[in-house]
């Protein structure tokens, strides 16, 4: 009976109208290069990702395009013709309110686009890298091409003219109406800087200066060009200045200040607000950002209001009109690199933390009695206390997902809603360790120091910082939050602990993917010590390789359907390694302690990227086979070799001691492997496991397809056991359940987890599990966010609203009945069958 118990666990359960309202969508475009306002509120932006997009009045995109393909840098501009784009090889223009394109054609190597006119026509200035071509609007035709030598960029333009300055810092003067060129000698005086309608180059006192079309030397003595703002130059002092006649002439001293990216206004930026002021004279003053202004653009409208936008240091970018927000948009995700699930704690958690935190700094008598009157009166009370933004809940579905920017900062987002309640600089982050429910280490490295900051996670603030004097190239966390170690791995592949661990040895392990090396490691006591190596084939060179995710196995066996049960080999120690020499492939399965080699595979005539997903005994490989032009996923199950084909067996196996999920490590153990090979339709930039709380769930392999759907697949059709067609033969590892075996894996629009929603620029995945045992967390990240659960059993633990709380009730106490006869019943069997011995 005592065993039965242990066996029973507290299972969360969801009402049907629960499901589904927690999934979400972050769409971005990522860092914004430029920006423009066009008609009814609305705003087209192109960001450094390759991406343009029109943003509706309230921050939300429109519509979005991707010019060629992910982060392929773009050039643009646009006029109330329409939008022009410049990427990988391919000039574009793009209708405004659709998006759609109107023509493109192939261009060489393009330098800068510019609108410019001939006569009343509008035209496109396009420079190459040794020339400029003019192209018409309409149709998309080279009108005239111009050769220039080497020009370096087109620096203003003026009435009919077009100026070019070369990379000897010469201007050519093209004239727009019969595409005449003039080449003005301006090299070799200094530094050249440009203007709105005109360019200096200072040497000294004197500057040599184009306006108006002429060239000219004048009179400086305002000091070097420090920025510049329409028409005018800002130099040393923050003076800005204007071309006088044979002067530089100072016009007034406008401060500490960063010029619009359109030299329209600057800002002044403080620590409580912004100041933004116009050539006019005119200013608003916005709230200040605890984020410093990376750049901004400013306007002043038809109305005559203020109107632009501001980009941030972590990439977000805000909109304003005069001194109201219109709206922001969160673009330092839009260049997630990595992601990490933090569990929240519990209310009463929560509670008993912030208690202890509050009595540490109030311990005198009198807030002694206070805080114990205070506890009396709230149990008597009984006071209702509303669950926090950030704390657990019953499902365990909010966690706090710690996304990691390119931008540098760091973003604490709430699992539930999306919401974003911190956010931390860190520049070189490692890695994320959480400690506990409420803390976490932030572990950063420039190279030569490595700094760790101890983080409340609930308020994003630091409680301290430790710094140490090593180049830390990978972290290891051992355990789980009970008992965790974390250490630093130096670029020797020395460890210094940075959280205690009760156990006096560690094994991990090493690969040098540049020199062909695996090396197992033993740290006892500070002193590493080599265990075993591994040298590759010559030319094979390592390309991944993953961790086997077997954790806490709660299900040890599988009971296959013909009274059999099988045990998996599912040893946490194992890692799967993918190496490459021309079009062979290679993946080794290694126990980290001991060095054995569990499994062996080669597949030739592949190529492209190769993924791998390692969960308890399940390895699958994705790859391209360039024989049969097609991707394929190779299936590998491990399993050790003892077999219970009988009841006695089971009953006896358990109740001697239950199923044994422990591996040893120190001898090359009986596995049986089964290996398979499937067509799979389409080619991946990731996959995982589904993972749940208990592991009785059978798991779902989640892809990300090339074509930006999460694709859910049974990890049952990839099944190594799946018998063949014309084999009536009966195994010991067969399973009757699993379907007949069949190479192509049938698919279904059922599975593709994104339903109907688009996405864009999603490569990496990670899942977590949560407190209901038939559900995992899924979020796809990198450009775009989207979070969603997936149930790979269906809702087994979904309750109806007439659910009979009583029949599971019986039911349970039945077993427990049942258990009980059974286990009396093979006592007294066993006890006779030892006496008749």
């Amino acid at each position: 009976m005592f065993r039965f118990f242990l066996l029973v666990t507290f299972a969360a359960s969801i009402y049907q109208d629960q499901i589904g309202t927690y999934d979400w969508h972050k769409l971005h475009i990522g860092k914004v290069i430029d920006i423009h306002a066009t008609t009814g509120g609305k705003s087209i932006a192109i960001s450094n990702r390759g991406i343009l997009a029109m943003i509706k009045p309230s921050g939300e995109l429109e519509w979005r395009r991707i010019l060629s393909s992910i982060d392929a840098y773009p050039l643009f501009t646009m006029s109330a013709s329409g939008i022009f784009t410049y990427s990988s090889g391919t000039l574009t223009m793009w209708t405004i309110q659709e998006g759609q394109i109107l023509w493109s054609r192939p261009m060489p190597e393009v330098l800068q686009l510019v609108l410019t006119t001939q006569g009343i026509s509008e035209v496109l200035a396009v420079l190459t890298e040794n020339t400029i071509e003019i192209i018409s609007l309409q149709e998309g035709e080279l009108m005239k091409k111009i050769d220039l030598g080497k020009p370096e960029r087109i620096v203003f333009k003026n009435k009919d003219s077009i100026f070019v300055m070369d990379k000897e810092k010469n201007v050519w003067k093209i004239n727009s109406k019969n595409w005449i060129t003039e080449k003005i000698e301006f090299g070799g005086f200094g530094e050249v800087i440009c203007a709105k309608d005109s360019c200096v180059a200072i040497n000294g006192k004197r500057a040599k200066v184009i306006n108006d079309g002429e060239v000219k030397e004048i009179n400086w003595d305002v000091g070097r060009v420090q920025s510049v703002l329409d028409k005018f130059y800002v130099c040393e002092n923050e003076n800005l200045v204007e071309i006088a006649g044979d002067e530089g002439k100072s016009i007034k001293q406008i401060g500490k200040h960063m010029p619009s990216e359109n030299s329209q206004m600057w800002l002044v930026e403080s620590s409580s607000d912004l100041t933004i002021y116009s050539l006019e004279g005119s200013s608003i003053t916005l709230p200040s950002s605890s984020i410093p202004v990376l750049k901004f653009w400013g306007y002043i409208n038809s109305k005559g209001e203020f109107f632009g936008y501001i980009l941030y240091e972590d990439y977000s970018i805000l909109c304003f009109r005069n001194t109201s927000i219109r709206w922001i948009r969160e673009e330092g995700l839009g260049h997630t690199s990595s992601l990490y699930f933090l569990e929240l704690p519990s209310k009463e958690m929560h509670a008993h933390n912030q208690y202890f935190a509050y009595i540490k700094d109030h311990n005198t008598w009198s807030d002694v009695l206070t805080n114990f009157l205070l506890r009396i009166e709230s149990q008597i009370n009984h006071r209702s206390i509303e669950l926090e933004a950030l704390e657990k809940d019953s499902f365990a579905f909010k966690k706090l997902i710690i996304a990691v920017s390119k931008s540098e900062y760091i973003f604490a987002i709430q699992s539930l809603n999306s919401q974003i309640f911190w956010r931390l600089k860190v520049k070189n982050l490692i890695k994320v360790v959480q400690l506990s429910h409420e803390e976490a280490i932030l572990i950063e490295n420039d190279g030569k120091k490595t700094k760790l900051t101890y983080l409340d996670i609930i308020e994003g603030k630091k409680i301290k910082e430790q710094s140490y004097d090593i180049e830390t190239v990978d972290v290891l966390q051992i355990g789980n939050e009970e008992d965790s170690a974390v250490y630093l791995v130096d670029k020797d592949f020395k460890l210094l602990p940075v959280v205690k661990h009760s156990g006096p040895e560690l094994f991990f392990y090493v690969i040098d993917s540049k020199n062909g090396l695996i090396e197992g490691l033993k740290h006892n006591n500070g002193i590493n010590s080599k265990v075993w190596a591994m040298k590759l084939g010559s030319g094979e060179k390592i390309l991944t390789y993953i961790t086997n995710k077997a954790g806490k196995i709660h299900q040890p066996a599988i009971a296959t359907g013909t009274s059999r049960l099988i045990y998996k080999y599912a040893d946490e120690n194992l890692f799967a390694v993918a190496s490459q020499k021309g079009q062979e492939l290679f993946v080794y399965v290694i126990n980290a302690i001991s060095g054995h080699i569990i499994y062996r595979l080669h597949q030739d005539q592949v190529s492209g990227s190769i993924h791998l997903a390692f969960h308890e005994q399940k390895l699958y490989i994705h790859y391209w086979n360039i024989k049969y032009e097609r991707y394929e996923i190779i299936s590998a199950e491990f399993f050790k070799s003892n077999v219970d084909d009988s009841a006695s067996d089971v009953l006896q196996g358990y109740y001697s001691g239950g199923f044994s999920t422990d591996y040893s490590s120190k001898f090359t153990p009986e596995v049986t492997v089964f290996t398979q090979t499937y067509v799979f339709p389409y080619g991946v930039k990731d996959m995982k496991f589904t993972t749940t709380l208990q592991g009785i769930t059978k798991p779902s392999l989640v892809m990300i397809l090339e074509s930006n759907q999460i694709y859910l697949l049974d990890s049952a059709f990839l099944s190594p056991r799946r018998k063949l067609e014309d084999n009536h033969d009966e195994g010991l590892f067969d399973d009757p359940t699993l379907p007949i075996y069949k190479p192509n894996i049938p698919w279904s629009s059922v599975n593709i987890a994104n339903y109907f929603i688009e996405l864009e620029g999603i490569t990496k995945l990670a899942t977590t599990e949560t407190w209901l045992e038939s559900t995992s967390v899924v979020i796809a990240y990198d450009l775009d966010m989207f979070l969603i659960r997936v149930m790979p059993e269906k809702s087994f633990d979904v309750l109806s609203e007439d659910f009979s709380k009583s029949a599971i009730v019986l039911t349970i106490g039945g077993l427990a009945l049942l258990n009980i006869l059974v286990q009396r019943w093979f006592s007294s069997k066993c006890a006779k069958e030892n006496f008749n011995t």
